[in-house]
């Protein structure tokens, strides 16, 4: 476990200098905006995927729906 700690830990620089050179990198670059994320540009269905849960909500509906339907076929009375 201590050699493992010891690769983890290696690093070339130390946190305080990582969080400096990130705040000059983001200044320099005008607030970096290809480092930002495109959910800015999506729509609220496609950033919850809205979309995606209704389809697979009307597919396991209908799924449900026949699969029912053909248990009381199968096993009406009479």
């Amino acid at each position: 476990m201590s050699r493992l700690s010891r690769i983890v830990r290696d690093q070339p620089e130390s946190p305080l200098e990582r969080a400096v050179f990130w705040v000059e990198f983001v200044a320099k670059h005008q607030g970096a905006p290809h480092f930002r994320t495109s959910h800015r540009q999506m729509s609220w269905i496609q950033l919850y995927s809205i979309d995606v849960t209704a389809a697979l909500t009307l597919g396991l509906t209908i799924t449900t729906t026949l699969f029912i339907f053909a248990l009381r076929r199968v096993f009406r009375k009479g």
